[in-house]
């Protein structure tokens, strides 16, 4: 049944979208609350924010880079190649970017090359990639 075949890809981006807004959405909400920047007129809020504010919004900002090809490439090479690879690769991508967001958001004070993001963010565009290049190879050998 194809249901059965998208359950594992169709799980993987709704657990994405809800761990993306408990943990990078809302995250940018408590910790701007934490550092009372709510509290003040825009006009009046600082031109830096405090090193934990800004690691919090990038995380946020690069999830919301990455969410998009993450959806094309999974819903491309599930339907059109494996459902079960393509949720697989998919959960795969859903963990390496819920620990790229806890490393980089928890680095405060550190460097960025010894946050450890490196690790995870390259495999992750591999995954990408490797279902985005799956998919185009599956169908020019359908042409």
């Amino acid at each position: 049944h194809p249901v059965h075949e998208l359950a594992l890809p169709a799980i993987a981006c709704a657990l994405f979208a809800i761990t993306y807004e408990m943990f990078d959405v809302m995250g940018v909400g408590r910790i701007k609350n934490k550092f009372r920047i709510y509290d003040r007129p825009r006009l009046n809020w600082p031109s830096t924010f405090p090193e934990e504010v800004q690691l919090m919004d990038a995380v946020q900002r690069n999830q919301v880079e990455q969410w998009p090809a993450f959806l094309t490439a999974t819903f491309l090479y599930s339907t059109l190649v494996s459902g079960y690879a393509g949720g697989v690769m998919a959960m795969i991508w859903v963990v390496l970017r819920r620990v790229y967001a806890y490393l980089y958001r928890n680095s405060v004070g550190s460097p960025m090359h010894g946050t450890g993001v490196v690790k995870v963010t390259v495999p992750a565009y591999f995954l990408i990639a490797a279902m985005s290049m799956g998919t185009v190879i599956h169908m020019l050998r359908a042409l």
